[in-house]
């Protein structure tokens, strides 16, 4: 009797693998479960912080350019002399921006009130500029000067004018600062400390050339010195 082939016997079932794979699936499938919503909840809040950003990105350019605007109607309104109350109601949304057109729009609102003839508002508007702590020294310093300029035609004391303008001694505006010590003690008839601080101008080598004209056409009428 011939022999019948060998049937193809199926491999032997791993029930032990088998059980493994489907305890780690299990386990997959609770951690899953577990922890998908926190791992949703932290991407959604990292994409929310990315749109934040961008929206806070978006609305800053945005913003720029609103005060801009504005900006440019202020002035146009200073060159126009247009009535204090619009000037002031557009300064106002300025001064709520943290750039630079807050600080830009207290010049303009200085010229203003100067061209008005309101110095006393000018000077404040000025003040503001200078004695602000989040503003540029050269923004600070400027301002000083031109608040300095109008306290002269106000007529304040001297005393009041060399304490403003001493500070900028030390800077690149210390010649226009002496020009206006100079300028406020001749107003104040004391020629004698005038004559000093315009002798200091006319023989600086590095005052603004205009500036020593100045002070030597002062000199030739007041006399100088006789050191």
């Amino acid at each position: 009797m011939a022999k019948q082939p060998p049937v193809n016997q199926p491999p032997p079932i791993d029930i032990t693998r088998e059980v493994n794979d489907e305890i780690a699936r299990e386990r997959m499938q609770n951690f899953v479960q577990r922890y998908s919503k926190i791992i949703i909840s932290i991407t959604v809040l990292i994409l929310l912080a990315m749109a934040a950003y961008i929206i806070w990105q978006n609305r800053q350019d945005a913003r720029v350019q609103d005060d801009s605007i504005v900006f440019n109607d202020i002035h146009r309104g200073v060159v126009a002399f247009e009535s204090v109350d619009d000037i002031e109601g557009k300064i106002a949304t300025l001064q709520e921006s943290d750039n630079s057109y807050k600080m830009l729009s207290l010049f303009l609102q200085g010229k203003h009130h100067a061209g008005l003839g309101d110095l006393d508002k000018a000077i404040a508007a000025y003040n503001k500029v200078a004695d602000s702590v989040d503003v540029e020294p050269q923004y600070k310093y400027m301002a000083t000067i031109l608040a300095a300029q109008h306290m002269i035609q106000k007529g304040n004391d001297t005393e009041q004018i060399v304490n403003k303008l001493q500070p900028l001694e030390d800077t690149h505006f210390k010649y226009s600062a002496r020009e206006l010590i100079a300028t406020s003690y001749l107003n104040q008839g004391n020629t004698e400390q005038a004559r000093v601080y315009f002798e200091k101008l006319a023989t600086s080598f590095k005052a603004p050339r205009a500036m020593v004209k100045r002070a030597e056409k002062i000199l030739k009428t007041i006399g100088a010195s006789d050191e």
